[in-house]
């Protein structure tokens, strides 16, 4: 581990400096000394975004950031899963999962979402390692899940073993807390199966909302392959805007405020029943519901940005320089987002309310 010395490593000085990046470096990372960033499987599952990503960690962690990393693996749990004959579905931008996706059965020995997820976790921390770090793997197999979770009452009665996440497992914390980076599986142990042992799959958006919220972290960061936070496109009257193909026109919002992303996350679900675009492009709002959630009850939480992860160097442009995606900073009372989310997602309503996170 070379640990924080005061300046960066000299391999990445020349890089900071042609990005315009150095100046900055220590005040930022002593006023932000601990994130949490999730990756999407665009960004985890591509070795050349991977190696960006892994070395804008390292800086930060060896000028002192403690940063948690959650990911995902969308195409490596679809390939998985198809390989292995398992069907799922996609509601609501969460991935139905039956039990043998993530438990083994007699058919299914090696769950393939939790198969899939591990070998991408050991990618990125054999990445990591390669820089010397101090990394805690959670791989999301047995003692490997850091979180605990629940099924949605409607889930436990239609085979779907997917859950939101209430906490940690015991000693989760401790080892978080003694290591420089921690690469955590989304794949959860359920809360009320705990002599079974039983695998819950948890949205990863999600679970870096948990998280953030259990380590009181100053930022979270989303990486995915979407320039940021788009709202459709408006004429000076207010009407929407289309595409010579009646598409509808987004345009990327640098720094909405978190009211006009519930407003427009409320005329994104009209839309959708109407038969339209949603006015919220990108596929962002299961993302923009944990972004709200974190700035509710995140204690710790100053910012959440959306960050193009496809831009090299994504993480370090977007928390040293100009941004490369969108942030949102305005916290939000409690109240007001569980009024607003039992409008959006009741079912995730019901599972905040009655959970303890």
């Amino acid at each position: 581990m070379t640990g924080y010395n005061g300046s960066s490593p000299p391999a990445y000085q020349g890089l900071l400096e042609k990005m315009g990046l150095g100046a900055h470096l220590q005040d930022y990372c002593k006023l932000h000394d601990h994130m949490v960033i999730k990756i999407g499987g665009e960004i985890a599952e591509h070795p050349g975004r991977r190696r960006a990503f892994v070395e804008d960690v390292y800086i930060l962690a060896d000028n002192g950031v403690r940063v948690q990393i959650v990911h995902g693996g969308k195409n490596a749990i679809s390939a998985a899963m198809e390989e292995a004959g398992v069907e799922y579905d996609i509601t609501k931008g969460r991935r139905d999962t039956p039990f043998e996706g993530l438990n083994p059965t007699e058919r299914v020995t090696n769950p393939p979402v939790t198969r899939a997820l591990r070998d991408i976790n050991c990618r990125i921390v054999e990445d990591l390692d390669g820089h010397g770090l101090s990394v805690v793997s959670f791989d999301g197999v047995g003692d490997g899940r850091a979180l605990y979770a629940r099924q949605p009452p409607a889930y436990r009665t239609n085979g779907n073993f997917i859950g939101y996440p209430v906490g940690f497992r015991e000693g989760v914390k401790k080892l978080i807390d003694a290591s420089q980076v921690a690469v955590i599986s989304p794949v959860s142990q359920d809360m009320d199966s705990l002599e079974t042992s039983i695998s819950l799959n948890v949205n990863a958006d999600d679970a870096a909302c948990a998280v953030s919220k259990e380590t009181l972290a100053r930022r979270l960061l989303y990486l995915s392959d979407v320039e940021g936070i788009k709202f459709a496109s408006r004429d000076a009257s207010g009407r929407i805007l289309s595409d010579e193909a009646g598409g509808m026109l987004y345009e990327v919002v640098r720094r909405p405020t978190s009211g006009e992303v519930m407003n427009r996350i409320l005329d994104s679900i009209a839309s959708v029943k109407d038969g339209k675009a949603p006015e919220i492009g990108g596929g962002m709002i299961p993302k923009l519901e944990c972004a709200l959630e974190a700035l509710a009850y995140g204690a710790g939480v100053g910012g959440v940005s959306m960050v193009d992860g496809r831009v090299e160097h994504a993480v370090l442009r977007e928390t040293l320089g100009d941004g490369c995606g969108s942030i949102m900073l305005e916290h939000i009372p409690v109240d007001a987002y569980l009024g607003w989310l039992q409008r959006v997602n009741p079912e995730k309503h019901e599972h905040l309310t009655a959970s303890s996170l």
